[in-house]
């Protein structure tokens, strides 16, 4: 039957508290050109009046002054029921919202999450998950959940996490690092297990076993067993980043002659030559290293350090053109001297063309000061 819009209402106890704008305004362009897809059902509430049981996005969305109503005689909690059954297959719906609405029903009407699982046809596990996002999960939790930025399952997995504070760094890893479903399960879980041990150290084991997955996948491609592991081998003796495995693997499997060093150098850094001797010399890589944070950690007598920096290298590895990802390490520490040269910054950019592009405007922010 029709029904005047203007007497029909929505229910204030429904589990969907937030309506998009957008997808709103999207039905209400589809209810136009061919009305609503079904009708709202509705029950009375004296007066001639009518609340809203199912339908309250096509209400909002309806332009017209009638709409086409059911009328129904349900009382509260099967009205509930109904909302629930319509809400759970939504997409668009805040799961945190409705896990409110899962909980507070339950309280009001003594029922057990099967009884309520069976009554809206879904699984008692997923009542359980929906809940626990509004019982046991924090606000900030809450606040990603509802934004999209975590799932449910991620949301639900989270909550088992006794400690608030520990909840939040998990989340804000979950998604800064983009982890995947499997990887955020044994993130949890060693949390769990090592309740003394950093949050930190733990995600950073994670992203590592993640980026460790990652190289192990591109570099399937490789079709020669030596090189696919000299391949590998580079990328953990050099520390190298997962995200351009991939170009690595591609460029070592169309040049089957090539040292697996020299494509990796050239991929990862550039052409220094430095660098593929280090590649493949871990002892060697270790002791560059040391070098360079012999200098990143002091930072007094610059000057000084700077030099024993050039003669270790000479020394070490016959050359003082520094590796590229040792400019990578020092360019910073020079940001905080302000004494520091444009020539030195320049000695240390030598080999990497990109990082002297990047700090062309501190080579002469730092000539300026020297002339002053």
């Amino acid at each position: 039957m029709l029904i005047p819009r203007k007497d029909v209402t929505p229910d204030p106890n429904q589990p969907r508290k937030t309506f998009d704008p957008e997808k709103l305004g999207e039905l209400k362009d589809s209810m136009a050109d061919r009305g609503p897809d079904q009708p709202l059902i509705v029950r009375t509430i004296g007066g001639g009046k009518y609340m809203i049981v199912t339908g309250e996005r096509r209400w909002r969305a309806c332009g017209d002054e009638e709409i086409e109503c059911i009328v129904r005689d349900v009382d509260d909690k099967t009205a509930r029921g109904m909302q629930f059954k319509e809400n759970v297959q939504r997409v668009d719906i805040d799961p945190v919202e409705l896990g409110k609405s899962f909980w507070e029903y339950r309280q009001k009407y003594k029922v057990t999450q099967q009884e309520l699982a069976d009554m809206i046809g879904v699984s008692v596990q997923k009542v359980s998950e929906y809940e626990r996002l509004h019982t046991s999960t924090t606000s900030d939790v809450k606040e990603r959940i509802s934004g999209g930025q975590l799932t449910i399952n991620e949301g639900a997995v989270i909550s088992s996490i006794s400690s608030k504070k520990k909840q939040n760094l998990v989340a804000d890893a979950v998604v800064t690092r983009e982890l995947k479903r499997p990887e955020v399960q044994q993130l949890v879980k060693q949390v769990k297990a090592e309740p003394t041990r950093p949050v930190s150290a733990i995600v950073q084991e994670v992203e590592q076993k993640k980026e460790t997955a990652k190289i192990e996948e591109a570099t399937t491609i490789i079709p020669e067993p030596e090189r696919r592991a000299e391949t590998k081998r580079a990328f953990s003796v050099a520390s190298l980043k997962a995200s351009i495995a991939p170009q690595v693997a591609r460029a070592v499997a169309n040049q089957p002659g090539r040292p697996v060093a020299d494509i990796v150098a050239e991929e990862a850094y550039g052409t220094s030559e430095l660098d593929k001797k280090l590649i493949t010399n871990p002892a060697k890589m270790r002791a560059s290293m040391d070098l360079f944070y012999e200098v990143d950690n002091q930072g007094k007598n610059f000057y000084r350090k700077l030099e024993a920096l050039r003669a270790g290298l000479i020394k070490e590895f016959g050359t003082d053109t520094p590796p590229a990802y040792g400019v990578q390490l020092l360019v910073p520490l020079l940001r905080h001297i302000p004494t520091v040269t444009a020539k030195a910054l320049e000695w240390l950019d030598r080999s990497s063309p990109e990082g002297k592009k990047n700090n062309e405007k501190e080579v002469a922010h730092n000539g300026r000061e020297l002339s002053q």
